[in-house]
């Protein structure tokens, strides 16, 4: 009620949904091939070389919290439930497999293959993009002012993984 400085401590747990996102990765390969036949109707192939690899994707919801002061030193709280993009990172790495082709008539072949995408972990930006509970706050900051004021850790994620390939090839 005067203008003196108080020091107010808040420590309080509130449950929260787990956070949930999908992430996009495009990979493209430069790659040398080796074709061998099996048997009459079978041949294999194997490959392998440089991969390039884009991700990006989303995230939420991600929690943010702010305090208010407001009239009379009432402490206002308005808890934030923000979607994020995963901004789109680029990695090199590496792929290696190989498959096998079975004809089964003139122009069509069962494939069965595998194949191994490797690549270093990354460090990729989380950027808040929309708050989800706007009818629920009090106060709306737009989302620029709570990402200067949320630090929010990258996501750190990794492109190694293996491919399971089970198709029909069609020749002309």
């Amino acid at each position: 009620p005067n203008d003196q400085a108080q020091m107010v401590d808040v420590s309080q747990s509130a449950p929260w949904p787990d956070t949930t996102g999908a992430v996009t990765q495009w990979t493209a390969g430069i790659n040398g091939v080796v074709r061998m036949e099996l048997v009459d109707r079978a041949e294999m192939t194997m490959s392998g070389g440089l991969s390039y690899y884009r991700l990006s994707g989303s995230v939420q919801p991600i929690g943010f919290t702010a305090f208010r002061l407001g009239g009379h030193s009432v402490l206002f709280q308005d808890d934030y439930r923000l979607a994020g993009s995963l901004e789109p990172t680029s990695v090199v790495g590496f792929n290696i497999g190989g498959d096998v082709n079975v004809a089964l008539g003139r122009k069509t072949a069962l494939i069965v293959g595998y194949r191994y995408l490797g690549g270093p972990k990354t460090d990729v930006p989380v950027r808040p993009k929309a708050i989800l509970n706007l009818d629920q706050v009090i106060f709306q900051p737009s989302v620029g002012e709570i990402a200067q004021w949320l630090a929010l850790a990258p996501a750190h994620l990794g492109v190694s993984g293996s491919r399971l390939v089970v198709g029909l090839k069609v020749m002309r």
